[in-house]
């Protein structure tokens, strides 16, 4: 087991350490305690450039699928030099957190520096930091993640944390071809899954080109044709037959 820093992992702090001294972060953590974050926002677009945001997302997804030990490199660099925002939020958890969703905007932001994120979770931290300039919120209870409103701002002992209660909002799911590929044990733990968060009050919308799986685990069931609407459906008393000629663009 190697616990030392590669010759990459070393040069990567060190090239955080020159910009972040550099930018004289005491007059950029002033101006983000006195509500004028442009400073901070600026070293955050820096500090973007050189990956930072992205280190925890996947290339695929634009980002450099780099490993915890890259990270740790550079949250000991913004610790060192106290870079003020949602970082931990915005590199470490939201990145894990949205890689089971369909978040594709939100985590281009976060990679690419354009959008800052923050979390409250609230069994453990009530308030979310920073909510004012992050534009992805989200309440994390327990397993569920839910888009979340900031309320006021409420002053800490450290000026430079800005805190934020904030009201989840309903949760919405959406799985694309959810069974695709799996077996049918698979597929039925997928439909118990699914039914138990509708039961919790999540909504579910399922793309499928299943139509028995439609049928099964759908209340409602919204037919695209061609680019267009080709019919909404209740479940209740609906054929797969009827189903078959709405995606086709003929009547039943």
């Amino acid at each position: 087991m190697r616990f030392a820093l590669t010759e990459e992992q070393q040069g990567f702090g060190e090239v955080l350490d020159d910009l972040l001294a550099g930018a004289d972060t005491p007059r950029v953590v002033r101006a983000w305690a006195d509500g004028d974050p442009a400073p901070g926002l600026k070293l955050w677009h820096r500090l973007a450039e050189l990956g930072v945001t992205g280190l925890l997302v996947a290339e695929e997804r634009g980002g450099l699928d780099a490993s915890e030990v890259d990270l740790v490199v550079a949250f000991e660099a913004l610790g060192r030099h106290a870079a003020p925002g949602p970082w931990v939020e915005s590199v470490a958890l939201l990145p894990v957190a949205l890689r089971a969703t369909q978040q594709d905007e939100v985590l281009a932001g976060l990679v690419s520096g354009e959008t800052r994120g923050t979390v409250t979770i609230p069994d453990l931290t009530p308030y979310a930091l920073d909510a004012d300039v992050a534009a992805a919120r989200f309440v994390l209870d327990r397993t569920v993640l839910r888009v979340g409103s900031p309320g006021d701002l409420l002053r800490s002992v450290d000026p430079a944390r800005r805190l934020f209660a904030l009201t989840a909002g309903a949760e919405l799911a959406v799985l694309d071809e959810p069974t695709r590929g799996v077996d049918v044990a698979t597929k039925s733990q997928i439909y118990a899954l699914v039914r138990e968060r509708a039961a919790a009050g999540c909504a579910v919308l399922v793309v499928s080109s299943e139509l028995p799986e439609l049928l099964g685990i759908c209340d409602r069931i919204l037919v695209l044709h061609e680019g267009r609407v080709g019919g909404v459906f209740d479940h209740v008393g609906l054929t797969e037959e009827e189903l078959l000629h709405a995606c086709y663009g003929r009547s039943a």
